[in-house]
């Protein structure tokens, strides 16, 4: 082979390698990562935290309004619709009213 079809056959590799870890850059998560991955985001008076583990997904608070949507579509695939487990710390508003569309949008396993 000669050094342009080597150059060639070397960028196709490499652009099929990206196009093979784009999914999982795009929601911050490696397909060899088991660990977690944990987003915390102002969402008012109090901090939504999410938690993409790869056993399930915890969403905790939600801020008094929902700007929490918002966050949660910047690092779910957009084909998920499920949350495992979603905890309200307190019920103060808030901390809960961000919540209510989040079960409007979002199939939600378990509420604590």
């Amino acid at each position: 082979m000669d050094k342009k079809r080597i150059a060639q056959f070397v960028g196709a590799f490499v652009a099929l390698i990206i196009l093979a870890i784009t999914p999982w850059l795009a929601n911050g998560r490696m397909p060899w990562n088991d660990g977690c991955v944990v987003w915390v985001f102002d969402v008012g008076q109090c901090d939504g935290i999410f938690l993409d583990c790869s056993d399930g997904q915890v969403l905790i608070d939600g801020g008094p309004s929902e700007n929490i949507i918002e966050h949660l579509s910047d690092v779910m695939p957009f084909w998920d619709r499920t949350i495992d487990v979603m905890i309200n710390t307190h019920p103060h508003a808030d901390h809960l009213n961000g919540l209510l569309p989040v079960l409007e949008r979002y199939e939600i396993g378990e509420v604590w």
